[in-house]
């Protein structure tokens, strides 16, 4: 997400220098972006059932890497906001895949810290990003530094192929290396107060005041 993080990372100088836009047109660009996030959520489901995780993940890919390029030439404000809005959908159709793979193919016993390693790479990588394109656009131009972004995203792409590739859990389990460990396998549910106290129908106070009596 290196190379994602381009589009939003360098919006603000695009609607300024090279759109001649102010603080409101910034806010409409932004909420084109959005708002093709949200077609993006709603055409999810869809495409998920019609083709893989990663032929998903490399086709937003390669869609936001085309309108991140597109941006880069692109001098009218309606036009921009048609390639954000189309970016949005690209965006959030990758983020998706990305976040549903990760919590679907971890085991039970090391999911919450695979994800809370997921989620600080994946900042990271935003963070990164976005200060590498900073540096990029102050030394060369906002338009170089787009081109560069869009070159990152698909260069990426071929750790598609490197990367195992992710089978669906309804049609085909994932086979994980990794071992369950025998102290989840074999740990001792925690006994619920409340539960215990409602199956004895009396509290231990109230036991032994009614022993005494």
């Amino acid at each position: 997400m290196v190379g994602g993080s381009g589009v939003l990372a360098l919006l603000p100088l695009l609607a300024r220098q090279q759109l001649g836009l102010g603080s409101d047109g910034y806010g409409l660009l932004l909420g084109c972006f959005g708002l093709g996030a949200v077609i993006g959520a709603t055409l999810f489901s869809q495409l998920r059932q019609r083709v893989s995780r990663n032929q998903i993940v490399a086709g937003a890919s390669t869609v936001l890497a085309l309108a991140t390029f597109v941006l880069a030439y692109v001098p009218d404000p309606i036009l921009a906001g048609l390639v954000l809005l189309v970016g949005g959908a690209a965006w959030l159709s990758a983020m998706a895949n990305l976040n549903t793979t990760a919590q679907t193919l971890l085991p039970a016993w090391v999911r919450a810290r695979g994800l809370s390693l997921y989620v600080l790479t994946f900042q990271t990588c935003l963070a990164v990003g976005s200060v590498v394109w900073g540096i990029a656009a102050d030394g060369l131009s906002v338009q170089i530094a787009l081109m560069l972004a869009a070159v990152w995203l698909v260069v990426s792409l071929g750790a598609i192929r490197r990367w195992r590739k992710a089978r669906d859990r309804t049609s085909h389990p994932p086979r994980t290396t990794c071992r369950t460990p025998s102290w989840w396998t074999n740990r001792k549910p925690r006994r619920d107060r409340c539960s215990s106290r409602s199956s004895t129908g009396s509290t231990p106070r109230a036991q032994r005041s009614s022993t005494g009596r």
